[in-house]
C-alpha cells in the first residue's frame, strides 16, 4: 500500500479597497503606510504569501481578495501555483474573489471553473439572497491529480458566506449541499469563511448536525435537509494524547477569526473551515494503518481506500518586529490578517 497526502487550506486576507498591486506601486514608487492596528495590503502581502509558502498547501482557497490582491497573490506566490477565480459583483473583477490556487506539480485543471452566487438566481452574477447585506458566491473547480491520474478529478469548492444574513447563511448552506450531490463518486472539499459560528444554523445544515452533541451550549438539532453532507476535519483529526503517530491536539489555537487586536478578546471566533463531502470516499475517521493482514481484508473484501484526515491546525496570524527609534530599541506587534489560515491535512492509502 502506498500514502498519498493532500494538504488543503483555506485562507481569509481582508480586502484592501485601495491596494494596488506590487508592480503598479514600484512603477509609481508608492507605498501606503498604515496607522493603527490594520495594516495596509502593501504592509501586509509579502509576510501572507511567505506565511502560504511556509505551509506549501496543494490547494488553497482565499476570501476577500480584490482584483489588485489577487494579482498579488498571483505573483508572489509564483509559477508552482496556477488559479481561477472571478469577482463576485460582475463575474468578471468587481468585487471581492473566493479564488482557488494549486499546486502545478501536484494538479491540472480539469473543465472549466464554475461559478455560482449564493441567491435564489444562482447564476446571475452580483445577485443578492435572502437576508444577505452582500452579494456571496462560490467557486467550484475540478482537479486531476497528477500523482493518480486516473482517479476521478477532486471537486473544490471555495466559498464566504454573509456576515450578517442568518437566513442567508442556512440557505447557503443548503445550497451548497445540493450542489454536492451531482459531484458523483470523488473527492469534493469545502473550504471558506462561513460566518458562522458552529452553534449556528449554517454550520449545522452543511454538517446535518452530526456534531450538536459536541457544542456549547448543546444547540437543538436545525431541520436538515435531503442528501449528502459534510465532515469537518477540526471535529474528524485523530488525536493520541501521548503523541506517536497522530498529534496530541489540533495546532495553534482554534479561533480563526481574530480581527486586528493583539490580545484575544470576546470577538474572537471559529468561523473559517476546510470540509469534506461525505460521500462514501472519506472516512469520519482515519482508516487503520496498512498492515499486511488490514491489506489482504481490504482485497477480499474488495474494499475501496478511503481518505481520512490526518493532520489539522491553525496557523497564527501575529507578527513580532524589533527596530531601533531615537536611539532605543522598539518592539512591535500585528497581524497579517484579521483572519488565521486554517489547514489540513488528508491522507490515503492505496
Amino acid at each position: 500500500m502506498v500514502k498519498r497526502s493532500l494538504k488543503v487550506a483555506s485562507y481569509n486576507v481582508r480586502y484592501d479597497p485601495k491596494a494596488q498591486p506590487l508592480y503598479v506601486q514600484a512603477a509609481k514608487k508608492m507605498f501606503v503606510k498604515s496607522e493603527g492596528l490594520e495594516k495596509s495590503w502593501c504592509e501586509r502581502r509579502l509576510w501572507l504569501t511567505d506565511q502560504v509558502k511556509w505551509e506549501s498547501p496543494d490547494i488553497i482557497g482565499f476570501q476577500e481578495p480584490l482584483h489588485p490582491q489577487v494579482e498579488d497573490l498571483s505573483s508572489l506566490l509564483g509559477a508552482e501555483y496556477d488559479w481561477r477565480g472571478v469577482g463576485r459583483n460582475d463575474g468578471k473583477k468587481a468585487g471581492e474573489y473566493v479564488p482557488i490556487f494549486w499546486r502545478r506539480d501536484r494538479f491540472e485543471l480539469v473543465g472549466e471553473p464554475e461559478y455560482f452566487w449564493l441567491s435564489p438566481t444562482p447564476h446571475i452574477p452580483g445577485s443578492k439572497g435572502w437576508d444577505a447585506q452582500l452579494t456571496r458566491m462560490c467557486n467550484l473547480i475540478r482537479l486531476r491529480d497528477l500523482l493518480s491520474p486516473s482517479s476521478p478529478p477532486i471537486v473544490v469548492m471555495n466559498t464566504h458566506f454573509d456576515h450578517l444574513g442568518i437566513v442567508a447563511r442556512y440557505e447557503s448552506g443548503k445550497m451548497i449541499r445540493e450542489k454536492i450531490a451531482a459531484q458523483g463518486d470523488t473527492l469534493v472539499l469545502f473550504v471558506g469563511d462561513l460566518n458562522s459560528v458552529e452553534e449556528e444554523e449554517g454550520y449545522r445544515v452543511l454538517t446535518g448536525n452530526k456534531y450538536v452533541g459536541s457544542l456549547k451550549g448543546h444547540p437543538k438539532e436545525v431541520k436538515d435537509v435531503e442528501g449528502l453532507k459534510f465532515i469537518d476535519a477540526r471535529h474528524e483529526v485523530p488525536l493520541s494524547p501521548d503523541g506517536g503517530e497522530n498529534m496530541s491536539r489540533p495546532l495553534g489555537d482554534q479561533h480563526t477569526f481574530t480581527g486586528f487586536g493583539i490580545e484575544k478578546d470576546a470577538e474572537w471566533k471559529v468561523i473559517d473551515f476546510v470540509m469534506i463531502a461525505d460521500n462514501g470516499v472519506v472516512s469520519a475517521k482515519p482508516p487503520p494503518s496498512s498492515t499486511p493482514q488490514r491489506d489482504a481484508e481490504r482485497k477480499e473484501q474488495k474494499e475501496k481506500p478511503k481518505w481520512g484526515v490526518k493532520r489539522f491546525g491553525i496557523v497564527d496570524s501575529l507578527v513580532s518586529e524589533e527596530g531601533e527609534g531615537k536611539g532605543k530599541k522598539t518592539k512591535s506587534q500585528w497581524r497579517i490578517s484579521d483572519h488565521r489560515m486554517v489547514v489540513a491535512v488528508l491522507e490515503i492509502e492505496e
